[in-house]
């Protein structure tokens, strides 16, 4: 991701407090033989810098633990694998979290409850509604919080109908991983230990049922192999994330065209992308809807 933010002119910290391992050097173009137990952030920054030399990268090499609130207000976006959106939407800078567990990979993006973009238009219609041609008159969007997300009970999510969104059963998988490595203090996207299956298991099989799902909604075989799989980072999955990621943050700094609103999916084993929000609602603002307001909103319930 680090790629493809530097050579679209965006400064970037890079925040690791990890040591490079072999398997770093497999699955990463920035990490060399010479690099084995260097910090990861140290490691990469080089070559970062070398993609783009009129760019400002650093390094940070302390645990997202070890970060007091005010560190992370000089920055207008925070990407991250653990969750910071309590501290980036207390302070109104937009938030992405990203995980990659084997084929599955999830994106939830928090831009606050009034993100402001344009979208693009027709040039033929540019002229009667907006000077600056091309692009829309400012819509207003608000996003749920990651605590509205996770408290959302699972079976709200299903899909009844013959046609509409399929169920999002990538979302109940990080849901279950997450939730589980949480309450094992293991950090978010790590490697789940193998002794822990069983428990993992019939701690999924609780969490399903309290969510208003059948316990044998994923089977034991499946449960198993998604504790088995846990924190492992396929190289084409990542890449397709990173490109994804990389093209919402553009978004986001343009303020041009809406970005995800607000959990991207995918699963590589059948190449399947959903998403789970509310992301074609948006608010044109135009002379006649403001009433003498400044602004116009349109607020949506979670998902």
């Amino acid at each position: 991701m680090s790629k493809n933010l530097v050579l679209s002119g965006i400064n970037v910290t890079l925040q690791d407090d990890q040591e490079v391992s072999s398997d770093c050097i497999e699955s990463q173009f920035l990490f060399s033989a010479g690099n084995l137990g260097q910090n990861r952030a140290v490691a990469a920054l080089p070559k970062v810098k070398e993609l783009n030399p009129l760019v400002n990268v650093r390094a940070e090499t302390r645990a997202l633990e070890e970060l007091d609130d005010s560190y992370f207000t000089e920055y207008s976006i925070v990407v991250v694998q653990s969750r910071l959106d309590v501290i980036c939407r207390a302070s109104e800078i937009a938030f992405l979290a990203l995980d990659t567990s084997g084929f599955y990979a999830s994106m939830f993006l928090d831009l606050g409850s009034d993100f402001t973009f344009r979208r693009q238009v027709s040039t033929k219609l540019a002229d009667k509604i907006d000077e600056k041609k091309g692009w829309s008159h400012p819509c207003h969007i608000s996003y749920p919080s990651f605590a509205q997300v996770v408290s959302t009970r699972w079976n709200s999510l299903l899909n009844h109908k013959k046609r509409g969104p399929p169920t999002p059963i990538t979302h109940i998988r990080f849901q279950l991983l997450h939730a589980f490595q949480v309450s094992k203090a293991i950090r978010c996207g790590a490697f789940i230990p193998r002794s822990l299956v069983e428990e993992f298991v019939a701690f999924s099989q609780r969490e399903l049922v309290e969510n208003g799902l059948e316990k044998d909604f994923f089977s034991t075989a499946e449960l198993s192999a998604l504790c088995n799989t846990s924190g492992v980072k396929l190289v084409p999955v990542c890449a397709i994330m990173a490109g994804i990621a990389g093209r919402e943050i553009v978004k986001i700094i343009s303020q041009q065209d809406e970005p995800i609103r607000n959990i991207f999916l995918f699963d590589g084993s059948t190449g399947l992308v959903a998403c789970i929000g509310t992301s074609h609602t948006h608010a044109m603002t135009r002379p006649e809807d403001t009433m003498g307001n400044d602004r116009n909103f349109v607020v949506n319930s979670i998902l």
